[in-house]
């Protein structure tokens, strides 16, 4: 009898704790259904604001929130962590196609790092997917979790200082960010590596297209970044290198591949997130002339070579 009544009592309290864990998990559901019902009721027109960065609406945290839940990376080993942070990188990119232009970067006269995922620039995209692969590291992690990595990837030293602070070349983001320990650069592992000079002066050139950039001296802050990047030097794979069976081989989802011009002004012509498909790696990225985040339906290097009139050949980053 006395067995009987602790094998009881054990039942009961498995019962009441799967109880309440489902009821937890319906909570954490209804939750964020009402926040992004709340988003979409009020749209595009209230930013909620935390710490230095903003978000665009309602909509966004709950959208964090649900990409957190459903991808928390975890794993036995640092193997397993790390591919299934891959695979949650791809499914993030998969998930942002479609979405559109950010055209806030242009029309704000302080520019300070905003949170939006409906709307992108290349970098914007490429940085949101690397910071929610980040963030789900973190079994805690949550929206405020990935507006500091945002911030960290996005920011120059990591610090939201305004337009100033917010890199637009590719070459100045991937040079902060490999000085910071949060990315790799693959390029010149491979055989084939060849590197060219650019003078990089896009926003000083085109500073009547940027509101912020009517700010005398913060134009003269950008205009002093940018002199930076005066005849830097820009490695780079040639497109067929893309064909090479050691670099099929070690590309890996969520890799950023930059593909890189020889127009002076800017260093690349596209930057994106690798998707691995049958056929071998595809490129997802905000696309300027569509307007919106596309995935190329050729693969990488059958891709280059449509686009060689603009292409050059490819840059190869890794989260570090």
């Amino acid at each position: 009898m006395k067995i009987n009544r602790i094998l009881s009592g054990i039942g009961f309290g498995i019962a009441l704790w799967a109880g309440i864990a489902s009821g937890m998990a319906q909570g954490m559901t209804q939750e964020i259904s009402q926040e992004m019902a709340q988003g979409k009721k009020q749209g595009m027109t209230q930013g909620m604001t935390s710490g230095e960065y903003s978000f665009h609406c309602e909509k966004d945290t709950a959208e964090v929130r649900m990409f957190l839940t459903e991808n928390i990376v975890g794993g036995s080993g640092a193997t397993e962590a790390r591919r299934k942070r891959e695979a949650m990188m791809m499914r993030v990119a998969e998930a942002f196609k479609g979405r559109g232009a950010d055209k806030w970067i242009y029309a704000d006269s302080l520019a300070t790092l905003r949170i939006n995922l409906d709307e992108f620039t290349p970098l914007s995209f490429v940085n949101t997917v690397l910071a929610m692969g980040e963030t789900a590291q973190n079994p805690r992690g949550g929206w405020r979790s990935f507006g500091e990595e945002l911030k960290k990837f996005s920011c120059r030293q990591g610090e939201d200082a305004g337009f100033g602070s917010l890199m637009w070349h590719v070459s100045d983001w991937s040079g902060d960010n490999i000085y910071r320990g949060n990315l790799k650069e693959l390029t010149e592992n491979y055989d084939g590596a060849r590197s060219m000079t650019l003078s990089l002066d896009y926003l000083t050139r085109n500073r009547d297209e940027f509101a912020a950039l009517k700010n005398p001296e913060l134009y003269e802050e950008v205009r002093m970044i940018e002199m930076g990047f005066r005849n830097h030097k820009i490695p780079y794979l040639p497109r067929q290198a893309a064909g090479n069976k050691e670099i099929l081989e070690d590309m890996r989802n969520g890799d950023i591949i930059a593909l890189v011009n020889d127009k002076s002004g800017s260093d690349t012509y596209a930057v994106g997130v690798v998707v691995i498909r049958g056929d071998g790696p595809h490129l997802i990225h905000f696309d300027p002339k569509a307007g919106v985040v596309v995935e190329e339906a050729e693969p990488l290097k059958r891709y280059m070579n449509k686009e060689a009139k603009y292409i050059k050949g490819f840059r190869w980053f890794r989260i570090a």
